[in-house]
């Protein structure tokens, strides 16, 4: 029954494309072909559309691929690094032979990889020096190389001044939110450290009064604690993981992966953040 409904079906759209004057020499080759059909199926009466089992009729339009390896093309998204520098950062990673810094810098350009050319990026760092390496823009070719290689470059040093890498990550984004460019852009900051603030948790150093500030702005914040369970002389393992889920801006947010995971983490984070409500 199906097969003589299909047959029904054919004979009564072709017998519509002849009334109306359809012919196949003269497409328009600026439409697509399901825009046509769906245009010429307009026509038909609701009996003819019932005789036709129009639910079996599934049109769907092309989709466009992302390019290889890109996994994050959205709309109007600018992200931000904040990476920690500090000297613990030189130890030997869990379950691999790298250092933490090795591991960070190897996520952060697969990371980089992921991303559209197009999306606007920059990055920040605290340590010894505390300082914003790249301005948020948009790194394209050379200039998305050379942002990688400034990533290349970074090496652990004393001091953890988390205070003030936020503080230089706030004004970075709050400049970009003031530019006319990225108006109703979504802004997303990527914070990473692997302990307690120079000081402690209630030292000058703690980062929550800034990371308020931030949040305030609708300025997401994922929060990645690198192997948390090594106790530093900042903070025990539990208060750096209570600082560092304060963070974020949701437990979702929060990742506490050892050296070996992080990878995987950051290229989890390049599918995640384009699907942003």
């Amino acid at each position: 029954m199906n097969q003589v409904y299909i047959i029904i079906g054919l004979v009564v759209i072709f017998s519509f494309i002849l009334v109306q004057g359809f012919a196949l020499n003269k497409l328009d080759d600026s439409q697509p072909p399901f825009t046509l059909l769906q245009d010429n199926l307009n026509i038909l009466t609701p009996e003819d559309k019932q005789s036709l089992q129009m639910g079996y009729l599934n049109i769907t339009p092309p989709t466009t691929a992302l390019p290889p390896n890109v996994a994050c093309s959205k709309d109007k998204l600018v992200i931000d690094l904040l990476l920690d520098t500090s000297g613990s950062m030189r130890r030997q990673g869990k379950n691999t032979s790298l250092s933490r810094m090795e591991s960070l810098k190897i996520a952060v350009n697969a990371f980089l990889d992921k991303l559209s050319p197009d999306i606007p990026i920059g990055v920040q760092k605290f340590g010894k020096d505390t300082v914003e390496l790249k301005p948020i823009g948009i790194y394209k070719d050379t200039a998305r190389e050379d942002f990688k290689q400034t990533i290349n470059s970074l090496n652990g040093d004393n001091g953890t001044p988390m205070r003030k890498g936020f503080e230089v990550a706030r004004d970075s984004l709050f400049t970009a939110l003031s530019n006319p460019n990225y108006s109703g852009y979504t802004f997303v900051l990527v914070f990473l450290g692997d302990g307690g603030p120079s000081g402690g948790i209630n030292g000058s150093q703690n980062p929550l009064e800034v990371v308020r500030e931030i949040k305030d702005k609708n300025i997401r914040i994922i929060s990645i604690g690198l192997e948390l369970d090594v106790r530093n002389e900042n903070a025990t393992p539990e208060e750096a993981r209570s600082l560092m889920m304060a963070i974020a801006s949701s437990s979702e947010d929060f990742h506490e992966p050892s050296a070996n995971e992080l990878e995987t983490v950051y290229n989890d984070l390049a599918a995640n953040i384009c699907h942003i409500n």
